[in-house]
């Protein structure tokens, strides 16, 4: 068995505690949906680390869907309030997925780390809806 020791990279530990402090911030509703996000220069001398570092967790944020850059206005926090109701009835199933990057051009609103739902209904029609947008209703 090989041994080894983890290598510290003491930047991304800076990064992804600077994401970690923002997600708290976004789940505590310390910032709202809606909300610009502090600007990386404000990031940068808060936490005295590098313009790549603050990128680094502010991608973090992007992938996982909290929040989205509105160039160039800035960064703000998404609203994930659901928009569009979908109806699952009896014989409906329902997959949470990644898009493919033709479904991700065919769906342009869906936000850059949102999932997809998939439903396959009962007479196997398949529709494609965004997961932030979506509430599922079971009738």
């Amino acid at each position: 068995m090989i041994e080894f020791e983890p290598e510290f990279d003491p930047e991304r530990a800076k990064s992804l505690q600077i994401a970690n402090d923002l997600r708290q911030a976004i789940v505590s509703g310390k910032l709202s949906p809606g909300e610009r996000v502090p600007a990386e220069l404000q990031l940068i001398q808060q936490y005295t680390v590098s313009r790549t570092t603050v990128r680094r967790a502010l991608a973090d944020l992007r992938t996982e869907g909290l929040i989205e850059v509105r160039t160039p206005k800035g960064t703000y926090v998404v609203d994930r309030e659901p928009t569009e109701t979908v109806a699952l009835k009896s014989g409906d199933s329902a997959i949470a997925r990644m898009p493919t990057p033709a479904e991700r051009h065919a769906h342009e609103l869906l936000k850059e780390g949102e999932p997809v739902i998939e439903i396959h209904r009962k007479d196997g029609k398949v529709e494609i809806h965004g997961a932030y947008r979506a509430r599922l209703v079971v009738k």
